[in-house]
């Protein structure tokens, strides 16, 4: 499993994500990753979008729930990063692609429980 981490504080550069998930798609296709956001106080709604609304997008909910664990992030980052997500499914893919990924985030967080 690699860990990678997010040292900046505030997060709100669309380009900046773009980069960080073109970097995510690629070590997503052969190994888990702990995305550490320990350090991370606010993120933007651009920033999630284009970080984690179009990863899921891109790659399917399915392998980002079972390859990608967010380790250290405060209730406010994953109220964002949850809320960029959905937003992102609901404009690509309507309600039954939000349920698919909610009910595939749960097994994974049931997967990760059990562990």
């Amino acid at each position: 499993m690699l860990i990678q981490t997010i040292s900046e504080a505030d997060l709100a550069s669309r380009w900046a994500a773009a980069r960080l998930r073109r970097q995510l798609v690629e070590l997503l296709d052969g190994q888990d990753v702990e995305l550490d956001l320990s350090a991370v106080k606010s993120i933007s709604e651009g920033y999630a979008d284009e970080l984690f609304g179009v990863l899921v997008c891109s790659v399917g909910a399915e392998l980002v729930f079972s390859r990608l664990k967010l380790i250290g992030a405060s209730t406010p980052v994953l109220q964002s990063v949850t809320r960029a997500i959905r937003q992102r499914l609901q404009i690509t893919g309507g309600a039954g692609a939000v349920d698919q990924a909610l009910a595939t985030a749960q097994r994974a967080l049931a997967a990760a429980t059990a562990n």
